[in-house]
């Protein structure tokens, strides 16, 4: 659901519209991580989260990436 959550998150900012940009296209790269009741570290939710995003801007613009758990 988060996966789909970034994917309409990324797709809205590409549709701004705003006069300052003067015709300059916005992205958005999204990493996700997700927290299970086994892993309670918010640190490492963060570092994942952190990686997963790293991920998806090499991979390039307007990219989702998930954390593998």
């Amino acid at each position: 659901h988060a996966h789909r959550v970034g994917e309409r998150l990324e797709a809205g900012v590409q549709t701004l519209k705003l006069p300052s940009l003067q015709g300059t296209k916005l992205s958005i790269s999204v990493g996700l991580a997700s927290r299970s009741p086994s892993n309670k570290d918010l640190e490492a939710l963060l570092r994942r989260a952190d990686q997963a995003l790293y991920e998806a801007k090499k991979r390039g613009r307007a990219c989702v990436v998930a954390a593998e758990n």
